[in-house]
């Protein structure tokens, strides 16, 4: 029993949850709405796409998996056909679900979008295997189109949505820089197996420099938006964010251990929930 909890652990990554709901809960916030229920169905959905998402991107990673010895009791518990019926299924039940909920249209459309993202990541194009087109994709997913799944959950108000949109403009590019670190630990086996990730195409050196760019372009995007009026200035504590990602970057370019290189990925992770949560407080205060 215990493996195969392990197996739909493996197969589902409900981790990645921690990322997508809080993303799903800003949105939320910033349609205004104070429904509870409309909120709980925006996550509802979330929880469902993003998994759908974790099961073909396994199903499609099925014979490297078996290569690498990765996700052996996914194996173990399910067949390949399996994890195809599973993907299939939750997205017959995200359907289902918004039929029945009468879900507006840009919800539909958000979720179709969250839905596809997943379909060419994994499969057909392969985006995660086309060098910064992968980070954008995730950026895309986990940062825009989740929020928007949360706005739309409360609200159809397309005025209001475009009123915020910038602020999501930064979270996916806060997102963009900050999921770069991931492939740091991983420069040779990803050169192994051709993998095109930004440490391997550019080198670690110059991939930081790249990966500072775009992080700096995020806060620099945010100081314009504080000094236009379109952000509160209490939005500038999100700068504290940003030392933290200059820390992890610092920490990364002083060393060739694999295991620091993978702490600090999971420091920079961490730091996109400092960022969610940080903006999440200012929602619900300012």
């Amino acid at each position: 029993m215990t493996n195969k909890l392990k197996g739909l652990k493996e197969a589902f990554i409900p981790a990645i949850l921690i990322v997508v709901v809080p993303t799903t809960i800003l949105g939320f916030l910033l349609s205004g709405s104070g429904n509870i229920l409309l909120l709980l169905q925006g996550i509802y959905l979330i929880i469902l796409v993003d998994i759908s998402a974790n099961v073909i991107n396994n199903y499609s990673d099925w014979q490297i998996d078996i290569r690498n010895k990765k996700r052996v009791a996914m194996h173990e518990t399910f067949s390949r056909k399996q994890l195809l019926a599973i993907y299939i299924t939750l997205i017959i039940i995200v359907y289902a679900s918004m039929l029945l909920l009468s879900s507006n249209l840009y919800l539909v459309m958000a979720i179709t979008i969250f839905v596809l993202l997943g379909i060419l990541y994994s499969m057909g194009t392969k985006l995660k295997d086309k060098t910064f087109v992968n980070y954008l994709t995730i950026a895309l997913a986990y940062a825009g189109v989740s929020s928007a799944i949360g706005f739309f959950s409360g609200s159809n108000n397309l005025t209001l949505f475009a009123r915020w949109l910038p602020l999501i403009l930064f979270l996916v590019l806060v997102d963009l820089g900050y999921s770069m670190t991931k492939d740091y630990s991983d420069i040779i086996g990803d050169r192994e197996h051709g993998k095109k990730t930004l440490p391997v195409v550019f080198g670690k050196s110059l991939a930081i420099k790249i990966q500072l760019a775009f992080a700096t372009a995020a806060y620099i995007f945010l100081i314009i938006m504080v000094v236009t009026g379109i952000l509160n200035p209490a939005f500038l504590i999100l700068l504290l964010s940003y030392l933290f990602a200059l820390y992890i970057l610092n920490a990364v370019s002083k060393t060739k251990d694999p295991k620091v290189e993978e702490r600090m990925h999971f420091n920079s992770q961490r730091n996109g929930l400092f960022v969610r949560a940080l903006i999440i407080l200012l929602l619900l205060l300012i």
